[in-house]
């Protein structure tokens, strides 16, 4: 009796000794998973991070775009001056030429302000400042311009 009695107890300190070490083992498999989650936790915010870069790609490339449209009309504009200047154009062809202009100042406003919010690196806001001052001194003086031709008329 004695013999089962210390065999029992033996299993039983087995027992006890294998549940310390399934325990163990469910607090290192808690530690894992809790790492996991955690580096997903990274992954995910890495991943937001990622898909905010890729919308202000975006937005840079629609205002790269944009840039480019502008500036294409704006040395139009500018060769337009130039040939009115060298009399390579009539007052009329210049009229009508520059009669786009003020929808021109109003789009590369709307195109400064976006630029200003999206970027907002204070040296390309001050060039973009002048841009707008640029422009506006531009208007002033083919509206001058168109203005001495209708009292020539």
């Amino acid at each position: 009796m004695k013999k089962i009695l210390d065999d029992t107890a033996e299993s039983c300190k087995k027992i006890a000794a294998a549940d310390a070490k399934i325990a163990a083992a469910d607090v290192k498999i808690a530690a894992a998973d809790a790492k996991i989650a955690d580096n997903k936790a990274r992954i995910a915010a890495a991943d937001a991070k990622i898909a905010a870069a890729d919308v202000k790609i975006a937005e840079l490339d629609k205002i790269n775009k944009k840039g480019a449209e502008i500036n294409l009309a704006l040395e139009a504009l500018d060769k337009t001056i130039n040939d009115y200047s060298n009399n390579k154009i009539t007052a009329r062809q210049f009229q009508s030429r520059t009669a786009r202009l003020p929808q021109l100042v109003e789009e590369i406003k709307i195109h400064i302000a976006h630029v200003k919010r999206v970027i907002q690196d204070p040296k390309v806001l001050a060039i973009y400042s002048g841009y707008e001052e640029g422009i506006q001194r531009i208007a002033q003086h083919v509206a001058l311009i168109n203005a001495a031709n209708r009292a020539k008329k």
